[in-house]
């Protein structure tokens, strides 16, 4: 070959070229960043609007809808799914496959802000929100104490959160379970109804005082001046002198109607840490930092802090990324560590330490060179650039091994050093650079993924395809340029113990299987074919699922109770769990969250919004606490949890894979809420006779009481007074009205906030104590106006692309979620569904059938690209067909490999069948290649195809071995996540191996004689 001439006849240049690359490679490895799992930017948007004292039905009708309508027109916007909650109203929005979030994300703030202006007045918050793997928020520190008040511990919080925004490399700096002040204007409406003052006209005086409008500038000479306004009060006494009433002589004042005071907010969230009050700092990394590094950095500022804390304050550390990732980033290093050795100690025992060193010195090459490129591509180092490492390391040596022992041959033959490196790496060149791009194309799709999973593991097939086509460079230059200094021409008899033994076997019990594979050409076809079909038979055995448990040592509690239940209700069920959960050894550390979500803690979780009856609860376990013990100690939380009455106490592990609401999502659909609620109730019947079904919600198990403020329509009419009037009221009264800001002298801005003295804690009976005002300016009770009953509502609203549903969902343990899902399906063949209700599976479900889809394309475009390749190569159609044989004896390996292991076809072992495409085919390549050299020289068919098959029996072998030795620690230690993959193709390489030695020849004698005749 060209390039190994050059490579040799320029030896020097050679080796500054690779100097080069190498200083290259490892820049980029250094300047690389570290995290626990890629970067990926989910399809999806999140629109999130809150309105206090809100229903979920008037969060659908005055909240959703608008919104809904507006967003579904945006381009690239494929489903929208909605949630109405009390006061909360959620959209989420999913986008088409390969669209750009970024660019999708400016016209959904356009629609929502459209949408703004036919909300009603109070909403209090609306976000878009746009998801990434950097959402996590990768420092959790908790400020505790016992006997402090609470207002005490958030000065601290916010001095820490002032020296951790000092750190470029975080971002989104938060305080949990703090309770801001407001200015609390308490009415006496009892005064103000003597007083004859409507409401609206205290709302109106406030706003129109608090208004800060700028006031231009004026000049003077040579000045100029700002002109001041009027507006901005400056104390709470200058807030109660403001008028809101009264005449020209006689003003009446807001103090004489009001008590004003600094007040804490209402409270919506409570943070305990093993039981403690606290408050929570949180701080997320920004991309393209290492975590590791910046932890190193952050954490002297966080031990200086926590030694000048009070004694009675404790910093503790609830969550920090960068251990997980020194974990995981430790593990795989440790695996590819043991792959490299294993590689080595088979190379050294099959070739001897001179042909070893040729190919180990390839190893360190090809993955140095490799990473100044993936560093280029934007890649970190995390799970998936390490994994590529490993797949990769079996792959890249079968280069080094073909050159070097073809070297060997052609040295044997007399040639001297240089001629047999340049002529022995030119005769099998073609078929090294065919095989690597084989490879390579096997890859190439998997990369081209378009969904959330593509987006997850796109970073594995680009580094492979990087490192093997480095090794590829290093096998056609440095292998034979070192073949000079190093090799030496080795004779049959000196070779290692354990070729020649190899070889004895290859000249005895290979070479008479083999002869008699070709005199029994269809009996070994058909073995072949029903071999392939009792594999095929046993797949159903193996089952299939997608992503598996994240086997971390890490339990989420989601505790619900019916709608309706106040924050004191919620918190009694919770400390009851913390009193559990204090029993048990294994946990070290309790996280609770009372009124909303623990704030993320891994890429496919989302911190749940704020909900008086929802709470969480983040447990840390021993890190011994893993796998089946794990699963083992989860399942005897929720047997004890389940005997709690009222309220629905779930257990959940962490997962992998994109992010769903639950792993079984079934989805009801139909206008008739009644007959949503009958079906959801069914469907839950159901789910909980099918084993391993666990966590099963059902949204409308329960419904909520609502008082309802009946108003007399004509009466209200009759008296003058407007409805709008009258909601107002009754919303001012209890939850608030925003009336304006307060800044203090330091530049702290207060909400002014109008309300019942009884704030958060108004019984009925306080709503007498609500005045309206009449046509002729009379204060009329409300309960003249209005009748109060008890009313059962609905306590969530969901909708899909606009049509109201239901999602019924549950978790599974112990069995695979597509065999619940499978018996759920076939349970629901016998439903009846009334007209115009359907059904559809979400979840894990749908992810499955998206991804599997993508990854379907992706192996028939594989299998098209590398078909193309070798049609290129020999010239022929039927010699590819037989070098595809190989592809279903290797599905043979790997069926029966995950069988025996006991893992399920999930989808990283799809990911090793796809890699599989790739690797098999190599072998088969050099097969034919081989045979077809033989040939031209004037061999006969069948004297060719053994002469071939013995002459790449070793290499064969090694190239196994070696593929087999570099996947082994990561297959034995890469637990449920990457078994599964190491298996598939350890298995298949196993089989088609085996059988490609035999079959592939047979093949060809039948092809080849058919092309004779066709020839002929």
């Amino acid at each position: 070959m060209k390039l190994t001439h050059l490579a040799l006849a320029n030896r020097e240049f050679t080796i500054v070229a690779m100097v080069l690359l190498l200083v290259y490679g490892m820049l980029g490895f250094m300047g690389m960043p570290r995290s626990e799992d890629p970067y990926i930017e989910p399809p999806q948007l999140q629109v999130v609007v809150i309105l206090p004292g809100a229903t979920p039905t008037d969060m659908e009708n005055l909240v959703l809808d608008p919104v809904d309508d507006l967003v579904r027109d945006v381009d690239h916007v494929e489903h929208t799914d909605g949630w109405c909650r009390d006061g909360v109203a959620i959209l989420a929005v999913h986008l088409e496959p390969g669209s750009v979030q970024s660019e999708v994300l400016t016209d959904v703030e356009r629609s929502v802000a459209e949408a703004a202006n036919e909300w009603p007045p109070g909403v209090l918050r609306s976000d878009v929100q746009a998801f990434n793997s950097f959402h996590v928020k990768s420092l959790q520190v908790a400020l505790v104490s016992k006997d402090r008040p609470l207002q005490d511990v958030e000065r601290y919080a916010d001095r820490l959160e002032n020296r951790l925004q000092q750190y470029g490399a975080l971002s989104d700096i938060d305080l949990f379970g703090t309770r801001s002040e407001e200015v609390r204007i308490s009415l006496d409406m009892e005064k103000m109804a003597a007083r004859n003052l409507p409401l609206t006209q205290v709302v109106n005086a406030l706003k129109s005082a608090s208004a800060n409008i700028p006031g231009g500038a004026v000049t003077s000479g040579d000045r100029k001046f700002n002109v001041l306004s009027t507006g901005d009060f400056e104390s709470l006494k200058q807030i109660g002198q403001t008028a809101v009433g009264g005449t020209r002589w006689s003003p009446i004042y807001l103090d004489e109607i009001a008590d004003l005071s600094f007040a804490p907010e209402d409270c919506s969230h409570v943070i305990r840490v093993n039981g403690d009050p606290a408050v929570l700092v949180t701080a997320s990394m920004k991309r393209g930092r290492n975590v590791n590094r910046v932890m190193a950095d952050i954490q002297p500022a966080l031990d200086d802090f926590a030694a000048n804390l009070p004694p009675d304050i404790k910093l503790v550390t609830v969550f920090d990324q960068s251990i997980a990732v020194k974990e995981r980033i430790g593990d795989f290093f440790q695996n590819l560590v043991g792959g490299i050795i294993l590689v080595g100690l088979v190379m050294f025992f099959a070739l001897g330490w001179r042909p070893a060193t040729i190919v180990m010195i390839a190893i360190p090459f090809s993955f140095t060179i490799a990473m100044g490129f993936i560093a280029s591509g934007g890649f970190a180092i995390q799970q998936m650039t390490i994994a590529a490492l490993i797949i990769s390391l079996g792959l890249l040596v079968d280069n080094g091994i073909v050159v070097t022992e073809n070297i060997n041959t052609f040295m044997l033959k007399g040639l001297n050093l240089r001629r047999a490196a340049e002529e022995g790496t030119s005769q099998v060149g073609w078929a090294v650079v065919a095989s690597t791009i084989t490879t390579v194309l096997a890859f190439v799709p998997m990369a081209m993924m378009q969904d959330v999973s593509g987006d997850f593991i796109r970073s594995m097939p680009i580094s492979v395809m990087i490192i093997l086509l480095s090794s590829l460079l290093v096998a056609l230059t440095i292998s034979p340029m070192l073949s000079t200094r190093i090799l030496r021409p080795i004779k049959p008899e000196q070779q290692p113990v354990i070729v020649r033994r190899i070889k004895t076997f290859v000249d005895g019990p290979y070479t008479r299987a083999l002869r008699f594979g070709l005199n029994h050409r269809w009996l070994i076809i058909t073995t072949a074919t029903l071999t392939l079909f009792g594999a095929i038979a046993l797949f159903p055995f193996v089952g299939v699922s997608f992503f598996p448990k994240a086997d971390k040592p890490v339990l989420m509690v989601d505790v619900n109770l019916p709608r309706g239940s106040s924050m004191d209700a919620t918190d009694k069920v919770i400390r009851w769990v913390e009193e559990v959960c204090g029993e048990y050894d294994e946990i070290e550390m309790v996280s609770t969250n009372v009124g909303r979500g623990q704030p993320s803690i891994y890429y496919n979780l989302s911190s749940r919004a704020e909900a008086s009856y929802y709470g969480q609860l983040y447990l840390t376990l021993r890190n011994d606490v893993r796998t089946e013990r794990l699963a083992a100690f989860a399942e005897g939380l929720r047997e004890r949890f389940d005997r709690y009455p009222g309220a629905r106490i779930e257990v959940m592990e962490l997962e992998q894979g994109p992010n769903s609401v639950a792993p079984i999502e079934l989805r009801l659909f139909s206008e008739d809420r009644d007959v949503l609620k009958r079906l959801a109730d069914d469907v839950e019947a159901e789910l909980r006779t099918i084993p391993g079904a666990i966590n099963i919600t059902n949204p409308l198990a329960t419904s909520a009481i609502d008082l309802k403020v009946d108003v007399k329509r004509d009466k209200a009419a009759m008296l003058g007074v407007p409805l709008h009037e009258i909601d107002q009221a009754v919303r001012t009264a209890l939850a608030g009205w925003h009336a304006g800001e307060y800044r203090d002298r330091e530049g702290r801005e207060y909400p002014i906030v109008l309300r019942l003295p009884a704030g958060e804690d108004a019984t009925v009976e306080d709503m007498s104590r609500i005045h309206l005002t009449s046509r002729d300016g009379k204060q009329i009770p409300l309960t003249l106006l209005a009748d109060f009953k008890l009313e059962p509502s609905e306590s969530i609203i969901q909708r899909r692309d606009g049509q109201r549903m239901v999602s019924v969902t549950a978790h599974t343990a112990g069995v695979p979620t597509a065999e619940v899902e499978e018996e759920l399906r076939v349970r629901l063949d016998r439903f009846a569904f009334p007209v115009g209700a359907r059904y559809e599976f979400g979840g894990e479900s749908e992810a499955r059938g998206e991804s599997f889809s993508s990854m379907y394309r992706a192996v028939a475009v594989a299998v098209i690209g590398i078909f193309g390749t070798m049609v290129l190569m020999f010239r022929s159609f039927r010699q590819p067909i037989i070098i595809f044989a190989a592809l279903p004896l290797a599905f043979i390996g790997s069926i029966f490999a995950l069988f025996i292991t006991g893992y399920t076809f999930s989808f990283t072992a799809f990911v090793g069948l796809t890699s599989l495409v790739g690797i098999v085919v190599n072998n088969s390549i050099l097969l034919v290649d081989m045979t077809n050299q033989i040939r031209r020289s004037g061999v006969s068919m069948m004297d060719a195809l053994m002469t071939s098959g013995q002459s790449r029996f070793v290499p064969i072998l090694l190239t196994t071995a070696t593929t087999i030795g570099g996947l082994l620690p990561l297959t034995l230690r890469g637990g449920s996540m990457w078994g599964p993959m190491g298996w598939v193709i350890i298995g298949g390489l196993l089989s088609s191996t085996v059988l490609t030695l035999v079959v592939v020849p047979v093949l060809y004698s039948i092809f080849a004689e058919k092309e004779l005749r066709v020839e002929g």
